[in-house]
C-alpha cells in the first residue's frame, strides 16, 4: 500500500508492489502507488505522521522506489527498507517464495474460488508481475515486471501465450503502462531520472520520449478515446495533494491542472459525459473520518471540468484501482476491507463490478489471496493481479454472470445479497442517470454501508 510519510520534514511516498492497484491503495492496490486511507496527517509511532493518497497538508519529497508508487500487495511488510529503490521488488519477491506448504495452501484457496472461468495470465516465480493492460483489439497485454531483476521493466506478450517481450531495460523502474487507443504507442512511468515522470515509447518497443517536465513526481498515464491526450496523476508542490493533470502527447508542454485524485482512467467511449464531454475516473479519499478512498468521475473538455460525481464508497471499505469496461457503461474495482485498511494494508481486497449510476455492485472474486489492479479487456474478461499462487501474477476472470446479475437483478446464490440488485438495463438509461444528477436532476447518492444493491455472483451453475 502507499502512503506518504513525513518524518523530519522529508516525505517518501511507500506502496505495494503491485503498485497498485494500491497506489490505487495510496490510497491502494498490488503494484502501484495506492494507498488505503487518505488520511490528513495523522500521528504514529514515534514521533512520524503519516499522510495517505491525496491527503490536504502532506509534505511534498521523495518517491525513491518503484515499490514505493505503485505499491505491491505486500509493500508493507516489517523487514521493508525505506527509500531503497530496488526495494520494491524485494518486498514482490520475499512475499512471492513463501514455504512449500504455504504454496500449496494457496493453490488450494484458488481451487475453493471457484471464480467464473479462472484463467492464469503470466507465471513468474520470482519477483511480480502487474499493471496488466489489454490493447483495444484484446491481442495484447502489456505489463510491469520485477522477475528478471530488483527494478520492474515492461513487458509485452500475445494474451493467452506464455511468449514475453521486453521493452525496456533501464536501471530505473518502468511500471503503470497504458496503450495508445490505436496500439501504437505506450505511455507509462519511471523513476528513471530520479523523479517519477510520464514517457512515450513504440509500442513495439524503441526509444521512450519524456513528456512530464521531471520536476514534479507524475504517475499512471491513461489516453483519451481519441489518443491525443493523456490524464495523469501529479504530487503537488503547493498542494501536496495527487492532483489530476491533463496534457497533450504531442505538445505536452502546456498541462492543464483538472482537479484532485490518483489513478485517473480516461473512459475509452468517447463523449459520454454532460454535453458531450469526456468521462474520467479516478480514486478520492475523503477528508472525514475514515478517510477511506472512494471512486469518482468528472466531465472533462479542453478547457472545462465539472460534475465531478461519487460513484462508489463506504464506511466499511476502501475502493482502489478503478478502471472502465470497453463500453464506459460499468466500472470494475479492488475494495479493501475496514479490517485491512485499518492497519494499513491492502490484504484480502476483492474484485468488484459497479455500473456506472452506482445503483448495483457484484462481488466477482472469492476469498482466495488479495485481488488488485484491474483492467478489463475486449474479450469481456477482467485481468488483475494476485497473490494466490503463493507470488504476485496475472490472471482473468469471465464477467458473463456478474454483468447477467447486474442486469438481470436476480442473485445467483440464495442468502449471499444484502438486497435486491437494482441495476439499469441498458448503458443509454445508466448515463441518462448519471447525467441527470450534473444537469439538476435526482442527485447521486453515496453507496450506505449497509449496501441494499450488492449481490454475490454465483460460482454454481
Amino acid at each position: 500500500m502507499n502512503t506518504v510519510r513525513t518524518n523530519g520534514g522529508k516525505a517518501t511516498i511507500h506502496g505495494t508492489t503491485i503498485m497498485l492497484a494500491a497506489l490505487a491503495l495510496l490510497a491502494g492496490g498490488c503494484t502501484t502507488v495506492d494507498a488505503v486511507i487518505d488520511p490528513k496527517a495523522q500521528p504514529r509511532a514515534g514521533g512520524q505522521t503519516e499522510v495517505a493518497g491525496d491527503a490536504p497538508g502532506a509534505q511534498v519529497g521523495e518517491v525513491s522506489s518503484i515499490e514505493q508508487v505503485t505499491g505491491t500487495i505486500n509493500a508493507e511488510r516489517p523487514e521493508r527498507r525505506a527509500g531503497s529503490r530496488g526495494q520494491f521488488v524485494a518486498d514482490v519477491a520475499a512475499a512471492g517464495t513463501p514455504a512449500t506448504d504455504q504454496t500449496a495452501q494457496m493453490q488450494n484457496d484458488a481451487l475453493s474460488d471457484a471464480l467464473e472461468g479462472l484463467k492464469r495470465s503470466s507465471f513468474a516465480d520470482e519477483g511480480a508481475d502487474f499493471n496488466p493492460r489489454i490493447s483495444g483489439d484484446g491481442k495484447f497485454m502489456v505489463f510491469a515486471s520485477t522477475q528478471h531483476r530488483h527494478t520492474s521493466d515492461l513487458y509485452i506478450k500475445q494474451v493467452g501465450s506464455r511468449t514475453v517481450t521486453q521493452l525496456t531495460s533501464d536501471p530505473g523502474n518502468d511500471a503503470m503502462p497504458a496503450i495508445s487507443p490505436d496500439g501504437k504507442r505506450i505511455a507509462f512511468a519511471s523513476d528513471r531520472t530520479g523523479a517519477w515522470g510520464i514517457y512515450l515509447m513504440p509500442a513495439g518497443g524503441g526509444r521512450a520520449v519524456q513528456l512530464s517536465d521531471g520536476h514534479t513526481h507524475d504517475l499512471h498515464p491513461s489516453f483519451s478515446p481519441d489518443g491525443t491526450r493523456v490524464v495523469f496523476s501529479r504530487l503537488g508542490t503547493v498542494s501536496g495533494r495527487w492532483e489530476l493533470w491533463v496534457m497533450n502527447v504531442d505538445q505536452p508542454g502546456n498541462a492543464e491542472f483538472i482537479g484532485f485524485g490518483l489513478f485517473p482512467e480516461w473512459c475509452p467511449t468517447p463523449g459520454t459525459g454532460v454535453g458531450g464531454s469526456d468521462k474520467i475516473l479516478f480514486q478520492r479519499g475523503r477528508e472525514r473520518g475514515q478517510r477511506a478512498f472512494a471512486l469518482w468521475t468528472l466531465d472533462y473538455a479542453p478547457g472545462n471540468v465539472g460534475n465531478v460525481t461519487q460513484i462508489v464508497g463506504g464506511r466499511e471499505f476502501a475502493a482502489i484501482n478503478p478502471t472502465w469496461s470497453p463500453d464506459g457503461m460499468w466500472l470494475a474495482y479492488s475494495r479493501v476491507p475496514r479490517e485491512h485498511f485499518d492497519a494499513g494494508t491492502n490484504a484480502g481486497a476483492e474484485l468488484w463490478i459497479s455500473s456506472l449510476d452506482g445503483a448495483s455492485s457484484i462481488q466477482v472474486s472469492g476469498r482466495a489471496g488479495t485481488n488488485v489492479m484491474p483492467t478489463w479487456g475486449r474479450d469481456g474478461r477482467i485481468y488483475f493481479v494476485s497473490d494466490r499462487s503463493g507470488s504476485e501474477n496475472i490472471w482473468s476472470v469471465s464477467t458473463e454472470r456478474a454483468l447477467a446479475a447486474a442486469k438481470g437483478g436476480t442473485p445467483a446464490v440464495a442468502g449471499t445479497a444484502t438486497g435486491g440488485v437494482e441495476a439499469t438495463a441498458t448503458a443509454t438509461t445508466q448515463t441518462q442517470a448519471v447525467n441527470a444528477a450534473a444537469t439538476g436532476g435526482e442527485p447521486a447518492m453515496e453507496q450506505p454501508s449497509t449496501e441494499p444493491g450488492v449481490a454475490t455472483v454465483p460460482t454454481e451453475p
